[in-house]
């Protein structure tokens, strides 16, 4: 198979938040073995350390909360800011995978809940998500800003 030129990622930058663990290390591992120049962002500075350079937070389940929807807000403002730059930002919003982050910070019942209801089936994985995320920050998504892209296995189907 030849590669597509459209989805190299030599030399772009990418911006991981949570990219200490799980989901976002697997992330930041991809788009390492891909070339790109990597920024991980985890509130855990000594996982995130380990992948990339580190912007650190304090956790909490409010706040953990309240981040995810500013992670929307954020990316569309900040799509407006830099796309006259060429720059552009995007989110991808997971679907539940029993991390460790989720377990220790989630009751059973809530925990239960999110693994029913997908078309896919209930297990979902860190490369799940890889696909979407290495187009987004390709050349082959160049003419995509400022959205919130949901890959969760057909759990909320917009």
């Amino acid at each position: 198979m030849i590669p597509n030129p459209r989805c190299d990622l030599e030399g772009r930058t990418v911006i991981i938040t949570g990219g200490g663990k799980e989901i976002g290390k697997i992330h930041a591992q991809e788009f390492a073995k891909s070339g790109a120049h990597l920024v991980a962002a985890d509130i855990d500075g000594e996982s995130a350390g380990a992948v990339a350079r580190v912007w650190e937070g304090v956790p909490n389940r409010l706040h953990f909360t309240t981040s995810k929807a500013g992670v929307i807000g954020f990316t569309r403002a900040m799509a407006h800011e830099v796309g006259p730059l060429g720059i552009t930002v995007n989110a991808i919003t997971p679907g539940y995978k029993p991390g460790e982050t989720q377990v220790q910070s989630s009751s059973g019942n809530y925990l239960a809940a999110q693994a029913e209801g997908r078309a896919m089936g209930p297990a979902q994985y860190p490369e799940d998500l890889v696909g979407a995320v290495m187009f987004l920050s390709s050349q082959a998504g160049d003419y995509m800003t400022g959205q919130t892209i949901n890959v969760d296995g057909g759990k909320a189907m917009h």
